[in-house]
């Protein structure tokens, strides 16, 4: 499976399977981007990760690397960018 692929496929579960079309509806959702270059995603994310966001973090390909950005949480400003705080998840396929 090539890496752009793999990165859909967990972009797809950290959304649930929604378009991009519709991720403006996830509660903290901002953005994604995916770079198959670095075989890494890039998370912006409002306010605290839900448990399900969490869990694929936990259960990454061997590989994927994402970087999480958390931004503050303010409902009515989803886009809001400031205070950027970022954490890295990479998996070395040694996680159980």
């Amino acid at each position: 499976m090539k890496k752009q692929e793999v990165l859909d496929k967990v972009v797809d579960r950290i959304t649930g399977g929604q378009g991009e079309q519709n991720r403006d509806r996830i509660p903290g959702f901002s953005e994604v981007e995916v770079d198959p270059g670095f075989n890494r995603i890039v998370l912006r994310w409002n306010g605290e990760l839900p448990g399900s966001v969490q869990g694929v973090l936990q259960d990454l390909p061997k590989g994927v690397s994402v970087q999480v950005v958390r931004l503050p949480h303010f409902p009515h400003r989803n886009s809001l960018s400031v205070n950027r705080v970022p954490l890295e998840r990479q998996s070395d396929g040694n996680d159980s």
